[in-house]
């Protein structure tokens, strides 16, 4: 079945290398509200999004997250963490992160998920690209890191999401694994 939905699932890649243009403003508030208007549990709407988009904040933020990678305790994201040309948001010009309550009654973290992935989706309807990052988590940990997001009080940064104007093709589709689906009737 053909719908223009479905085509942007479909055709959403992430992307590890951006362009250094900036993303327009009306797109960025696009791609927020996006979100906004996700599912949530009992409609507990836990989440908060801290979009960075100054190349200075970026910058700094990328710095101290790749330092708290090299000290992750997985080996292989510890040598990324290290590497002299490694940066965790690829070189994005937008950043989001997106945080969750606390202390909510519900799945705060699939909440927040599901938000991310409406902006994802809106980010690739408007001709954008973006990047799921959960490297920062060993970083996000950090009571600098709730300081340096200005975090509201009350909540905890999960997840980073890239945005921009990729460089270069568009990456190849991923092989599909298998049909994990069974429909019972």
């Amino acid at each position: 079945m053909k719908n223009a939905v479905i085509d942007v699932i479909r055709s959403r890649r992430s992307v590890r290398r951006y362009r250094p243009d900036p993303v327009p403003p009306e797109a960025l508030e696009a791609v927020l509200e996006a979100a906004l208007w996700a599912p949530s549990a009992c409609d507990g709407q836990p989440w908060h999004f801290t979009a960075l988009v100054s190349p200075e904040r970026i910058a700094q933020i990328d710095r101290e997250a790749c330092a708290f990678l090299a000290r992750a305790p997985l080996d292989w994201a510890a040598a990324m963490g290290r590497a002299a040309n490694f940066r965790i948001f690829y070189g994005a010009p937008a950043v989001v992160v997106v945080s969750g309550l606390k202390d909510a009654e519900f799945h705060t973290a699939v909440d927040c998920a599901i938000a991310a992935q409406n902006l994802v989706l809106a980010a690739e309807s408007l001709g954008l690209s973006s990047c799921w990052i959960g490297l920062t988590h060993w970083y996000f940990q950090s009571e600098g890191a709730r300081r340096d997001l200005e975090i509201p009080e009350g909540y905890e940064p999960h997840f980073a999401i890239a945005l921009g104007y990729r460089e270069g093709p568009a990456p190849e589709e991923p092989e599909r694994r298998g049909h994990p689906v069974t429909v019972l009737r």
